[in-house]
């Protein structure tokens, strides 16, 4: 890894922090270097490994670098879009309540008493962090990946399908739900822009959960 870049600590991608107005900029660096470890990665792994077929190989680079890429334009996108930033803002401000709301249900549905604020700010009584919730590194990059596909009317990257592979448990419900949540601020904050399409109310994103693949 060159010099340039930091290791990626274990609670990189604060929720909280990703949704203060004030921390764009350590936001931006943040997804920087994430992005910098993943074109070492594969310029090291897999570049480097000569054990798979040189025509295999070739292919899985490409697509990798393909992700790299979008990734890389997301976070352009963030960098120069002040409306994307604000649906970035606010797809952060939703998950980091969601998971507050979700440990104060825990904790008062088993008889503690306490309120929502409590899981909110820092209390060491309890073992409580104001800063508890942090994306995932795979998370915070499906979003980046199709961060620009959201935003953009005409991006021909519409047409994809990503496929989110993670093993049950690993985090692949709050990286959609993530989208989601951006998805649906984005159209809100447009919405004044658009004579077209009605962007303020109705359907904005189709949900089917399976049960069975």
């Amino acid at each position: 890894v060159s010099a340039e870049l930091k290791d990626m600590p274990n609670e990189a991608f604060s929720m909280l922090n990703m949704a203060l107005p004030n921390k764009k900029d350590d936001t931006l660096a943040e997804l920087k270097n994430l992005t910098a470890l993943y074109r070492n990665w594969i310029d090291i792994k897999l570049k480097g490994d000569k054990t798979v077929p040189s025509e295999k190989s070739s292919e899985i680079i490409s697509k990798c670098e393909e992700s790299l890429r979008r990734m890389n334009e997301g976070i352009c996108k963030l960098e120069k879009d002040e409306t994307s930033w604000q649906a970035f803002m606010f797809m952060n401000q939703a998950m980091y309540l969601q998971r507050s709301i979700t440990s104060y249900a825990k904790a008062s549905g088993s008889g503690v008493i306490c309120s929502l604020k409590d899981f909110m700010k820092d209390d060491p009584a309890f073992g409580r962090k104001k800063d508890h919730s942090h994306w995932r590194p795979f998370q915070i990059a499906f979003v980046l990946l199709n961060l620009c596909s959201i935003v953009e009317e005409d991006n021909p990257e519409k047409n994809i399908v990503d496929l989110l592979y993670f093993p049950t448990g690993g985090g692949k419900t709050e990286a959609y739900l993530g989208l989601i949540a951006l998805t649906i601020a984005y159209r809100r904050l447009t919405a004044p822009l658009e004579n077209e399409f009605n962007k303020d109310g109705g359907v904005t994103v189709f949900l089917r959960y399976t049960l069975r693949l």
